[in-house]
């Protein structure tokens, strides 16, 4: 089955013959590579007479964007140091507004401590039982009028800052504990290292046994060989 230039013009006609040659066995299979023999030279045919005005246009492109890269670099640079700089002062400000109100949260709740105490006491005396359940009652119940807090810097103006907070892994061992007793949490929290076991199966073959895993056929390649 020859493939020549002409089939471009009916790109879909390879298609339907591609989908249509079913191969069940030696001769099917042979006229397979054959077609494909001839849609691989189709391929090169395009490539050939493409390829020269793509590489003529890259080398153009390329000196293009070398030229603007020389051309914007001060600015680019001088750029991200003023984004730095933003960025610094707007973490350290949200650092000083997080430590604000964790003293905030600190003051309200020694002084809902200290008022359930006042209360429990006043009444141990008279009442030993009820001055126990005072001091097991919720520190919500005693909670007084929040204290000011300093004010902190406000924002800059004239830009958003955004600050992505992610996750750093500190303790391996404790994050796999976490997970062992929040089942619903597992997949969450721990994923398999693909990489890895990939590594594993092509080492060890069809020997290949890990629990909770199984060796699966990937994407074949197929490529010419010589007769």
């Amino acid at each position: 089955m020859q493939v020549t230039l002409q089939h471009a013009l009916a790109e879909d006609d390879l298609v339907t013959d591609a989908r249509a040659l079913q191969v069940t066995g030696p001769e099917t299979a042979e006229m397979a590579v054959e077609f494909r023999d001839g849609v691989q030279a189709l391929l090169d045919e395009i490539e050939g007479a493409y390829r020269p005005h793509i590489s003529r246009a890259h080398t153009l492109h390329k000196g293009l964007c070398a030229e603007l890269r020389t051309r914007q670099a001060p600015a680019q640079q001088a750029l991200i140091i003023l984004n730095g700089a933003l960025a610094a002062y707007e973490i350290t400000r949200r650092q000083r507004v997080e430590a604000a109100e964790r003293e905030r949260v600190r003051r309200e709740t020694e002084a809902a401590i200290e008022e359930r105490e006042a209360e429990a006491k006043a009444v141990e005396a008279v009442d030993p039982a009820m001055a126990e359940d005072i001091r097991t009652a919720p520190l919500e119940q005693f909670a007084m009028p929040g204290v000011p807090v300093p004010a902190v810097e406000q924002k800059a103006a004239g830009v958003a800052v955004t600050v992505p907070y992610v996750a750093e892994l500190t303790d391996l061992a404790a994050l796999v504990a976490f997970a062992h007793t929040h089942p619903e949490m597992l997949a969450l929290v721990v994923a398999p290292n693909q990489a890895g076991l990939d590594l594993l199966v092509k080492q060890q073959g069809a020997s290949f046994s890990i629990p909770g895993v199984k060796r699966v056929a990937g994407v074949a390649i197929v490529r010419r060989t010589r007769r």
